[in-house]
C-alpha cells in the first residue's frame, strides 16, 4: 500500500541517520512517523519495537524522562514492547512493567 511504502521509506531514512550517529535527526524522523497515523499503522510490530526503543533510549539518555515515559505508555497501549538498550531506558522500561 501507499502508506506502507511511505512508512518503509521514512523508517529507512531514520534508521540510516541513527546508524550514522545522527540520533537527534533520527529521533525527529521517528517522531514524525509516530504522528502520522497512516504511516504508524503501516509499520510492522518489530519496526515499532525498534522505533519506540530508540526514541525511549534517546530521551532517557538526554534526561527527558517524562517524554520517555509517555512513549512507554504509547507503546504499551499499542501492545508494543520497545527494544530498549540504554541503561536509563532499561530502568524506565522495568519500572513501567512493574506498574
Amino acid at each position: 500500500t501507499k502508506a506502507r511504502k511511505a512508512a518503509e521509506q521514512g523508517l529507512a531514512e531514520a534508521d540510516r541517520a541513527w546508524d550514522a550517529g545522527d540520533k537527534a535527526g533520527a529521533a525527529s524522523q521517528y517522531r514524525n512517523l509516530l504522528q502520522d497515523r497512516g504511516r504508524k499503522a503501516a509499520l510492522k510490530p518489530d519496526e515499532k519495537a525498534r522505533l519506540f526503543g530508540r526514541l525511549i533510549d534517546f530521551d532517557a539518555e538526554r534526561g527527558e524522562v517524562e517524554s520517555a515515559k509517555a512513549l512507554l505508555e504509547e507503546a504499551a497501549s499499542g501492545n508494543v514492547t520497545p527494544q530498549v538498550g540504554h541503561p536509563e531506558g532499561l530502568k524506565l522500561l522495568a519500572a513501567h512493567q512493574r506498574q
